[in-house]
């Protein structure tokens, strides 16, 4: 006797088991863009074949290690904050004045106050761990430059210091900082460059007048070498006050003048702000508002980087793109409350 066939409406929910097969069906092409995309180049013929688990593990730790350096060079940033502060309640007011030029006065709080804002900028300018080949280099470069700050603040506290000076624990607390930090460094450093550095930035003008900070700023630590081993050196807090003046700011320099990329780019200029508007404020207070013209005059440059321009592509200029991004997240802050600042992606983020 042959049953009659029912047929499930039209409506009707599938089955459990079709659910299952149409969802692992549907992550089938997921799964091999995945694969793609952690592939390989085999025999250099474009072909790729996808990777093996311990190829995928290998890559994850690479980016687990820049994003630990990442973390570490943040964490000097906050050490330079730090530093700041200290010198500024502390060391201030028995430190020597060493001799200054334009850009960079040649004060620690400036050159530690730079140092601490382009480290924390650049410690987010490569999420993924597309740092450009000079970025590891220039991270264990910190090794030797707490090495030099370590040593000054020990002759520091080696010395006598006059009745009412600064207790000589300070610097031997400031000894221990260095130390940690460059111990810190050394042992979060990644061992080779990022096999998939991000491309270099094709706005010319922005990279050229960052170079020029660069480079006035280390003419700024050249002249306040032979003042600050002259007579501020006999100074109780000479060692201390040059050390922490100079190092600072040339590390900033030197990371300025090799910044390359639009996320580099964008990191090294809030500094370079932050010096030119301090010297502004020293050439005012110590030789009128005319000796500030040059500098008014090289700060408006900076902030003309934020116009639109060039005008035929204005999306060519990281510096626009990052403002006008700014400007939608606050429109959006004002206009929904509940999402934020969370919807976009940071300043720093550009493809390649």
């Amino acid at each position: 006797v042959s049953l009659p066939s029912v047929r499930a409406p039209a409506d009707a929910p599938p089955p459990p088991s079709a659910r299952a097969d149409f969802r692992a069906q549907a992550a089938m092409p997921r799964a091999r863009a995945r694969a793609g995309a952690a592939g390989r180049d085999v025999g250099g013929c474009g072909t790729t074949q996808a990777a093996s688990d311990e190829e995928i593990m290998k890559e994850r730790r690479r980016k687990e290690a820049f994003q630990l350096a990442d973390d570490v060079m943040r964490m000097v940033s906050w050490g330079m904050w730090a530093l700041a502060m200290v010198w500024f309640f502390c060391f201030f007011s028995h430190a020597p004045e060493l001799p200054a030029w334009n850009l960079a006065p040649a004060d620690a709080i400036l050159g530690l106050t730079a140092c601490g804002i382009f480290c924390g900028s650049l410690s987010k300018a490569a999420p993924r761990g597309t740092w450009s080949r000079w970025r590891a280099a220039w991270h264990f470069a910190w090794v030797p430059a707490f090495g030099v700050m370590a040593v000054g603040c020990l002759l520091t506290a080696s010395r006598k210091m006059p009745p009412g000076g600064v207790p000589r624990s300070y610097g031997h607390a400031l000894v221990g900082v260095c130390a940690v930090g460059a111990l810190a460094v050394a042992l979060t450093c990644p061992a080779k460059h990022s096999p998939t550095p991000a491309r270099e930035t094709t706005f010319l003008w922005g990279r050229l007048l960052l170079v020029s900070d660069g480079a006035l700023g280390l003419l700024g630590v050249i002249r306040a070498l032979p003042g600050g081993l002259g007579a501020a050196w006999a100074e109780p807090l000479g060692p201390a006050a040059l050390v922490l003046s100079v190092v600072p700011l040339a590390m900033w320099s030197f990371g300025t003048l090799l910044c390359r990329t639009d996320a580099e780019l964008l990191a090294a200029a809030p500094a370079a702000f932050t010096l030119h508007a301090a010297a502004i404020g020293r050439s005012a207070y110590i030789e009128g508002v005319t000796a500030t013209l040059p500098t008014c005059l090289t700060l408006a440059m900076h902030f003309a980087l934020f116009l639109p321009l060039p005008a035929k592509e204005p999306d060519s200029n990281p510096f626009h793109v990052a403002l006008r991004r700014s400007c939608r997240r606050f429109q959006k802050l004002m206009t929904d409350p509940v999402s934020g600042f969370g919807d976009e992606g940071g300043d720093f983020d550009f493809d390649g």
